[in-house]
């Protein structure tokens, strides 16, 4: 009720100012307008309340939440802790297992290093050997010669 007389008292402000008298769609559509005012209001009031309410009983609710709240966010670390280490160690393991695999791969490059060391150690003293006969044969065929 309060809607028609609001919107016949627009109208016919709106009339006076004017001089255009708004027919029947005229005054539907300044019945919506009015309408969809009067809800906005009410729904700003509502929220208003409702916060007004949430703020009265938000401590209360807090208390009686934040065991679980606690319980649920540690439940979350520590599931987060133990992937996290999960993952570390499984990098650890996988690290050290190549760090192994490389260490017996030069020790058994030294190892052969070393007999190769040695095996041309010997073919040095094998061609010094050599150089020195042949040295003397070549003396020995001067001497024969001079």
């Amino acid at each position: 009720m309060l809607n028609y007389f609001t919107v016949i008292g627009i109208g016919g402000i709106i009339t006076a100012v004017t001089g255009i008298f708004l027919g029947p769609i005229g005054f539907a559509l300044l019945g919506l307008g009015v309408g969809f005012l009067q809800a906005d209001q009410a729904r700003k009031e509502l929220v208003k309340t409702a916060k007004k309410e949430l703020v009265k009983h938000l401590p209360q609710v807090a208390h009686e939440q934040s065991q679980v709240v606690y319980n649920a966010v540690k439940e979350c670390f520590d599931s987060y802790e133990r992937e996290v280490g999960k993952r570390i160690n499984d990098d650890i393991v996988s690290r050290k297992s190549e760090l192994d695999n490389l260490v017996k791969q030069k020790q058994t490059r030294e190892i052969n290093r070393e007999g190769e060391f040695n095996r041309l150690k010997n073919l040095q003293e094998d061609v010094i050997a050599q150089l020195q006969k042949i040295e003397a044969a070549y003396s020995n065929l001067l001497a024969y010669y001079s």
